[in-house]
């Protein structure tokens, strides 16, 4: 039985070009429910759909243009070196899903928690982010009138 390989090959620009059509393809359609549509020609959705256009017509071009060159750059990523960094992108999405269920203090602890360990820092930090995030609560919450998530 062999090793199983933990290397991946991947065409960068090529990649890069399809990635960038279909975030640009969510975008459009997610424009509607972030953006309410007050009706019009020059609404408050027109701006952003033009960007996310633009978006998609340059990863096209960047694609095609990729296509019929060929000359794209392959990276060859090892998967047991980007393991902490996959693991760590992952923890941002975990971060985004509990802000509004756990509450803006615990998640941005833990997200900061997270962090600080990814970049191995000293155990006083970790006094220090908790520190600083209730600060930054306090500070939105009551000094600027922000609303963020509930504390807890």
């Amino acid at each position: 039985m062999g090793r199983i390989r933990m290397k991946l090959a991947i065409r960068k620009e090529l990649t890069s070009g399809i990635s960038l059509m279909v975030i640009s393809a969510m975008l459009w359609f997610m424009v509607p429910f972030h953006i309410p549509d007050t009706g019009g020609v020059n609404n408050a959705q027109l701006f952003p759909r033009m960007v996310i256009v633009a978006m998609f017509v340059l990863a096209s071009i960047m694609t095609v243009s990729v296509l019929i060159k060929k000359n794209d750059e392959i990276l060859e990523l090892d998967l047991k070196k980007e393991l902490k960094i996959i693991i760590f992108i992952l923890g941002l999405f975990v971060y985004v899903f509990l802000l509004d269920k756990i509450g803006f203090i615990p998640s941005a602890v833990l997200i900061g928690f997270m962090t600080l360990f990814y970049y191995k820092t000293s155990r006083k930090l970790y006094i220090y982010m908790t520190g600083f995030i209730i600060c930054v609560y306090v500070l939105f919450t009551y000094a600027l009138g922000v609303q963020l998530p509930s504390a807890w």
